[in-house]
């Protein structure tokens, strides 16, 4: 049986949570990016 990854079953929700939280994202990614530099 295959496995489904939540993104592939509630993409709408994955979609609202970058809409709503886009700055949260934007510094998570931030923060990575000074980790590996």
């Amino acid at each position: 049986m295959p496995k489904i990854k939540p993104l592939e079953t509630h993409p709408r929700k994955y979609d609202e949570w970058y809409d709503k939280n886009s700055l949260i994202y934007q510094l998570e990614l931030q923060a990575v990016n000074e980790l590996l530099h």
